[in-house]
């Protein structure tokens, strides 16, 4: 499980963006920056994976017409599939590298970034195409990971979080059975030996096996 599915943790995170704990970032966002310009005419959602982002967006009257980006095509066929079955003919997804796609100029009223940003190589690059793709008084929604590069701390960080965890009782320590049980009846194929072949085959399959590689 990743730490912000705990509820305490959402809970914290949702009251320190929009002061409650029962609003997320998403819910902070349409009510305080959208509400009345809803809904826009063209959205885009950058590493869209399988498009929970957008068919929540949908449901909410966010958008006229949406494009989700990623580059994995097996997320993106998941997308394409849940899109159809909740009826979503106003969602377009497609493939791309954000590290060399060349967006089309004044074309969004509404840019969402969902820990897209941090997956980037070429930075520069990306954001000058978000700036030219979005029109005028249109918004850029971020919500990205902030802190050390690939998660690689420095020892005095790791000694902190070593301590930290060391004067956690035991209960909190693990998953308590009946959590992991709703995770694996969620998706059990995210679990142990099956996950990582399932990952090294949409891996090779998409050819990115040497720019995983370098990253670890």
């Amino acid at each position: 499980m990743y730490w912000t599915e705990l509820p305490a943790v959402r809970r914290r995170l949702n009251t320190i963006v929009s002061g409650s704990p029962d609003h997320d970032w998403v819910d902070h966002t349409i009510a305080a920056h959208l509400d009345k310009a809803i809904p826009v005419a063209r959205c885009l959602s950058l590493r869209c994976g399988k498009g929970g982002l957008e068919r929540r967006l949908a449901s909410a009257g966010v958008f006229a017409a949406c494009d989700g980006l990623d580059i994995s095509e097996s997320q993106l066929a998941i997308a394409r599939q849940r899109a159809q079955d909740a009826g979503l003919s106003h969602i377009q997804y497609r493939r791309e590298d954000l590290n060399y796609t060349e967006l089309p100029e004044n074309a969004y009223d509404l840019i969402w970034s969902h820990g897209a940003i941090h997956h980037i190589e070429r930075l520069e690059h990306h954001l000058e195409q978000l700036d030219r793709a979005l029109k005028a008084g249109g918004l850029f929604v971020l919500l990205e990971y902030v802190g050390p590069s690939r998660f690689q701390f420095d020892a005095r960080r790791r000694e902190l979080i070593e301590a930290c965890y060391a004067i956690l009782p035991a209960a909190c320590k693990a998953l308590v059975p009946r959590e992991i049980e709703a995770r694996l009846a969620r998706n059990p194929i995210n679990m142990g030996l099956r996950w990582t072949l399932s990952r090294t085959r949409a891996v090779l399959r998409e050819r990115r096996l040497g720019a995983v590689l370098r990253r670890r």
